[in-house]
């Protein structure tokens, strides 16, 4: 037990370290869009004797933004099974899963309207479920595209909350070594209970001046 004691202030800096990394790691990514756009793809395909399935996954970067993209389509009815053996082919051949480049770079492209407030600061996403072939299959679509330093400020919003809090400890500590309300800073004096400022109670271990 007095082991665990002795290792939990080491464990509690664990996710900060690992936030402070990831962010390190996204900063790098968010400078090198400006000279190359990053791809991911994988791409699935799936059959049975009734129908075909294709699946494709990617995100990619480029010019400060990050894009995440899915699409789903599958489908019994013989003339687009065929089109869809006819995709499978082409894509093996052209663009296979796996990691590719792309130059120079662009802003990944983003759904929704440019016109709105979040459009114009880069994000977008769209959601697009339909039903094809007369119902005999289904083609799912749907995107998100965020600037990369909204992804930065999430890995910094850990750290920074670490750090205001640190720093709102050490000021009620302060203030409570000299006598302070720790809430309002007022000079809590004689035997007072309570704040003459606040009217908060005082806490026990205020030092008091005459």
């Amino acid at each position: 037990m007095l082991r665990i004691e002795r290792f939990k202030p080491y464990l509690r800096q664990i996710p900060l370290i690992f936030c402070l990394a990831l962010a390190a790691g996204v900063v790098a990514i968010w400078v090198r869009s400006y000279f190359v756009a990053d791809r991911y793809r994988w791409i699935s395909f799936d059959r049975s004797e009734d129908w075909v399935a294709y699946t494709r996954l990617s995100v990619g970067t480029g010019l400060g933004g990050m894009n995440f993209s899915y699409n789903y389509e599958r489908t019994s009815e013989p003339g687009h099974r065929n089109l869809l053996e006819q995709l499978r082919t082409t894509t093996l051949q052209t663009r296979p899963s796996g990691y590719s480049q792309a130059q120079p770079p662009r802003y990944p492209l983003r759904g929704g309207s440019d016109d709105s407030t979040l459009g114009s600061l880069g994000f977008g996403w769209f959601y697009l479920p339909e039903r094809v072939d007369d119902g005999a299959g289904r083609r799912l679509r749907m995107g998100l595209t965020v600037p990369v330093w909204s992804v930065f400020a999430a890995c910094m919003s850990y750290p920074f909350a670490v750090y205001v809090a640190g720093v709102l400890r050490r000021q009620r500590e302060d203030r409570i070594a000299l006598g302070l309300c720790p809430r309002c800073g007022y000079a809590v004096k004689d035997d007072a209970q309570r704040c003459p400022g606040c009217d908060r109670p005082v806490p026990a271990g205020l030092v008091r001046h005459a």
